[in-house]
């Protein structure tokens, strides 16, 4: 055999051993990191997105702790509709302390569970003292009224008058 035909034989041997070990080994190893690529970049995106969840939880869990540590203090301001006597009884107190007459009018609760905004008017006479004290009563209570709207007109010398109007939150049952 000639010199030429040894390395062309060598060559082609060398290309087909070359050829099998891509056909045989190196694609089938390609398409398993490709596909291993692809599980992991799965992965890893749920994770990124459990650990999304994970911060949300931990941010609603604080942000529930503190609404929950708020809700006794906002619970004492609604008044519940077995304790309206009670809450009357505030009103009529504030107004004998700070020596003036009242005219109450709430407007009545409905058959419900659900938190009502109930309108009150407070009609109170007296003197500017006695009258400024009351305020001071009912802004200083436990109850909470949103004042929606305050008059206060001249009816004698001394004697003034002042409508209090606003909203109070009632509820039907215990929350």
């Amino acid at each position: 055999m000639t010199h030429n035909r040894k390395i062309i034989i060598i060559l082609a041997v060398a290309a087909v051993l070359s050829a099998g070990i891509l056909i045989l080994g190196v694609f089938p190893l390609m398409n398993s990191v490709r596909t291993l690529t692809t599980e992991v970049y799965d992965k890893r995106v749920k994770l990124a997105t459990v650990v999304k969840e994970q911060e949300n939880f931990i941010v609603l869990s604080k942000n529930f702790d503190n609404v929950s540590s708020q809700i006794q203090s906002l619970d004492s301001l609604i008044v519940k509709s077995n304790e309206s006597l009670t809450f009357i009884s505030a009103l009529e107190r504030y107004a004998d302390e700070a020596g003036v007459t009242i005219d109450l009018d709430l407007a009545e609760l409905e058959a419900s569970n659900e938190i009502q905004i109930v309108p009150v008017a407070l009609q109170a006479s007296g003197t500017f003292q006695h009258i400024l004290s009351f305020v001071q009563k009912l802004d200083a209570s436990p109850y909470y009224l949103l004042v929606t709207t305050v008059r206060m007109s001249r009816l004698a010398d001394d004697t003034l008058e002042i409508l209090v109007q606003g909203n109070t939150y009632w509820v039907e049952k215990e929350l």
